[in-house]
C-alpha cells in the first residue's frame, strides 16, 4: 500500500462479518469512513485494461463503491457496489 494512504486508515478498526461485508468500527465518533476510504492511494485500481481520469466511463474502481460522478480533482460522488 501506498504510505500516503496510511493516515486516511488511521483510527479504523476493520473486521471481517462475512464473505461479503466488513465492519469499520471507529475511534472517533462521526468519522467519514466512506469519504477516508475514496482517497486515491487506497482504491483499488483494475490496470489491466487502458483507462484515463477524464471521463467516468473510463474509470473502474474495483471494491466496495461505484463511481456515479466525478470532476478530476475537485469530488466524487459513489453508490454501493453490488456484491
Amino acid at each position: 500500500m501506498d504510505p500516503k494512504g496510511y493516515p486516511y486508515l488511521e483510527g479504523i478498526a476493520f473486521s471481517a462479518k462475512s464473505d461479503h461485508v466488513i465492519e469499520a468500527i471507529t475511534q472517533t465518533p462521526n468519522k467519514d469512513v466512506p469519504m477516508n476510504l475514496s482517497y486515491a492511494q487506497l482504491i483499488i485500481h483494475n490496470v489491466g485494461e487502458e483507462y484515463n481520469y477524464t471521463e467516468i466511463d473510463s474509470c473502474d474502481f474495483a471494491g466496495m463503491y461505484k463511481v456515479v460522478e466525478f470532476s478530476p480533482r475537485l469530488w466524487q460522488l459513489f453508490s454501493e457496489q453490488a456484491l
